[in-house]
């Protein structure tokens, strides 16, 4: 008896330990690993539905000759639903490798930084992209392209990426900050 009452309170005392030991790292970083889930699934049932919709016009046009295409149209749709329902984002891994490892609240923090540096990067490739497609546009004429991609890449190089919101809603909060 004395066994079984030392053995719960062991085990209540680590379980509390785990979860006194998270700080707000691990709750900022928990959301955003949610947040990139959900935007996952949200891209995976976009082209799902998509691919969903073109097969259904190949049923319907069965007879005709352009059948095949619209066939492989809805594989083109379907490969990326598969790749966004079955493959975890960068954040989600470093999430559940943070989660698995146990690693300190200092541990979550350096995992952070290191998230919202790879993001800032990442925006600044893309931001480049952008431009350099609204350059090539103006080149040929194609002047809406070139507002468009031109406006989007200065959104991206004037927009904080959603890993850097994170971190810096992070330095806030642990700062004593309202975020």
């Amino acid at each position: 008896m004395k066994r079984a009452i030392v053995a719960v309170v062991l085990v209540l005392a680590l379980g509390w330990t785990a979860f006194a030991t998270t700080g707000p790292c691990y709750t900022v970083f928990e959301d955003l690993a949610d947040s990139k889930h959900d935007e996952r699934m949200w891209n995976a049932a976009i082209f799902g539905g998509a691919g969903v919709l073109v097969a259904g016009l190949a049923v319907l046009d069965s007879g005709s000759s352009a059948a095949p295409m619209v066939a492989i149209s809805a594989v083109v749709f379907g490969l990326p639903a598969a790749a966004y329902a079955l493959i975890p984002s960068r954040v989600e891994r470093e999430w559940n490798d943070l989660v698995r490892s146990g690693v300190t609240e200092t541990g979550c923090v350096v995992r952070l930084s290191r998230v919202a540096e790879r993001g800032e990067r990442t925006r600044y490739i893309r931001a480049v992209g952008n431009g350099a497609l609204s350059l090539a546009s103006l080149a040929i004429g194609d002047f809406y392209t070139f507002l468009f991609e031109g406006g989007y890449a200065a959104y991206r190089l004037l927009m904080p990426s959603e890993e850097e919101k994170a971190y810096e809603r992070y330095l806030a909060i642990s700062q004593g900050i309202a975020p």
